[in-house]
């Protein structure tokens, strides 16, 4: 049982440390000033329609503004100025066209009737007009794509290939036995006609 109430009152603990910090970070502002798009870590390109929430009860206007988050001092350019509050809707355009693709902040301020002041950080938002992020394709996916047109080409070639014309000089089997075969037996022949003649010459007359 005691065990239970310490994890208790330590769960609970965490919850009240946990909900103060969320309130006292400088990018957490409540419902007065919020952005729904780019969040942290989006890649975006072309006009970027920034959305969200501007508005509090003594609204005077609010600014837009981007930097080039790699660096030390940071150069805010403004984007727009809104007189209206807005809620949950258009807040303003960013033209990325204009700028290098990099990593980038975005800043919303609210300036108060009041003369207080209210500000929200993007922080990173990444601009990619010009660099395509790689796609990794599978090795397996290649090499069938290389076999298919090998066996495509292969195939073409013997469904197409044009018969060479015979050659008048090359001679067949066939033909090559009859002529040794007729060698052979003129060189018997003639064998035979000077053995005879010799015999017929070597008799006394």
């Amino acid at each position: 049982m005691l065990n239970l109430t310490i994890a208790m009152i330590t769960k609970l603990t965490s919850s009240i440390i946990l909900w103060f910090l969320l309130i006292l970070s400088p990018q957490y502002q409540g419902d007065s000033i919020r952005v729904d798009y780019p969040r942290v870590g989006d890649s975006v390109q072309g006009i970027v329609e920034i959305s969200g929430t501007l508005e509090t009860s003594s609204f005077n206007y609010a600014e837009v503004f981007f930097a080039y988050a790699a660096v030390d001092n940071l150069n805010w350019f403004m984007i727009g100025r809104i007189d209206q509050p807005v809620s949950s809707g258009l807040i303003a355009k960013w033209d990325t066209t204009t700028i290098t693709d990099g990593v980038y902040q975005l800043k919303l301020r609210i300036h108060n009737r009041d003369e207080s002041v209210e500000e929200l950080i993007i922080n990173p938002v990444i601009v990619r007009n010009y660099s395509i992020l790689p796609t990794n394709t599978p090795i397996a996916e290649v090499t069938s794509s290389i076999t298919i047109a090998t066996i495509a080409i292969a195939t073409e070639q013997m469904i197409y290939a044009t018969p060479l014309p015979e050659n008048p000089a090359s001679t067949s089997d066939t033909a090559l036995k009859r002529s040794v075969t007729g060698g052979l037996i003129a060189a018997g022949v003639t064998l035979l006609l000077l053995f005879g003649v010799s015999l017929i010459r070597g008799k006394p007359h």
